[in-house]
């Protein structure tokens, strides 16, 4: 009889285990799974599955680096700009150059036909592989780890928000957000329609936009973490010129108002580092793209339209030199003033005491 209890407790034990697996499998909040139970996607764990797609498929020679501001550049866009070439947009969300590097040390071990990388170098907020998030947790083969106790991870978790998120996407805010694996893009199918009907209201909707914002005092520990991450994209430049893999970089255009919140000092340090490093182009100023916010979902991440624009100019089949200039350790000092005056011509709050 004792036996019997015993197996019936053990039993009941393991009933909520099974039901929470099952759970994870049927909703797949991360989408780690793939079961496609539910069609539209949810918190996508774009680093497994990227890293995956890759092991699978040896055919793309170029691939974009960056943070979420670079998944809307849509790879089929750019590949008539750069003709020969073969895209994938290896962008992650929440990236920083501690993700480009480990991604980019594990592309060039594994893809020979592999010939350039473009960065896009965002104005740095972290540094380091993000463990607090699973949905930004770093695919377990990058790290040399086992993929077996990754997958069982997700398996038994239990993540509130990401399962109400997938649920969600596919009910009330159906196919909110698109993430075509293929390509390693996304895109906001319901945004983009609402901006090219009337960007007017669509804009005037969120008040960010309008904002007034005020430029940040200079910050030593900005500063620490400007260099902490262009230490890692030095590290990860030099590593593919080993490979004999290009590495072009340049800086985000960022939204006006995301501009307006930059100290221009630190600024005007992260260009000057940079430039140490390798040659850029510095589509980070106020210009006819980061002005216009229809160029933004909101303003942190531009549409798809800005892309090839920029891909244009880097490439030199656009003449419009006023959106950026390229930058080399022997134009830095012309480009400090110009960037200085930019930023003073068109912010409404000004530095205090700028250099």
């Amino acid at each position: 009889m004792a036996v019997s209890y015993l197996r019936i407790f053990f039993l009941i034990g393991l009933l909520p285990v099974a039901l929470l697996s099952a759970l994870n499998l049927v909703v797949d909040p991360y989408d780690i799974f793939q079961t496609g139970i539910l069609r539209e996607s949810g918190a996508t764990q774009e680093r497994y599955l990227k890293i995956e797609m890759m092991k699978k498929n040896k055919s793309f020679d170029t691939f974009l680096f960056g943070g979420s501001r670079m998944g809307t550049t849509v790879p089929a866009d750019i590949e008539p700009i750069l003709p020969g070439t073969h895209i994938y947009n290896f962008y992650v969300s929440s990236g920083n150059q501690t993700d480009n590097l480990v991604h980019g040390l594990w592309l060039l071990k594994t893809q020979p036909q592999l010939k350039t990388f473009y960065v896009q170098v965002d104005w740095p907020d972290s540094v380091g592989l993000t463990k607090a998030n699973y949905q930004y947790w770093t695919h377990p083969e990058v790290l040399h780890q086992s993929s077996a106790g990754f997958l069982a991870q997700y398996l038994f978790l239990l993540s509130y928000n990401a399962i109400d998120f997938k649920i969600e996407n596919n009910s009330t805010r159906k196919g909110e957000v698109k993430r075509p694996m293929q390509g390693g893009y996304y895109y906001f199918p319901k945004r983009d329609q609402e901006i090219a009907s009337d960007c007017r209201a669509y804009v005037a909707k969120d008040p960010n936009f309008t904002a007034i914002v005020a430029p940040q005092s200079p910050s030593i520990d900005q500063r620490k973490l400007i260099d902490a991450n262009l230490a890692e994209l030095e590290q990860l430049i030099q590593a593919a010129h080993q490979y004999g893999v290009d590495v072009r970089l340049y800086i985000t255009p960022h939204h006006h108002k995301f501009l307006d919140h930059i100290n221009i000092d630190d600024y005007r340090y992260f260009l000057t580092r940079l430039a140490k490093i390798s040659p850029f182009w510095n589509f980070g100023i106020y210009s006819d793209v980061t002005m216009n916010d229809c160029n933004y979902y909101e303003t942190s991440h531009y549409i798809r339209s800005v892309a090839p624009t920029l891909f244009k100019v880097m490439s030199n089949t656009s003449k419009d030199s006023g959106l950026a200039h390229f930058v080399t350790i022997d134009s830095i000092d012309q480009e400090l003033n110009f960037v200085r005056l930019n930023f003073a011509q068109h912010r409404t709050i000004q530095d205090r005491n700028p250099r």
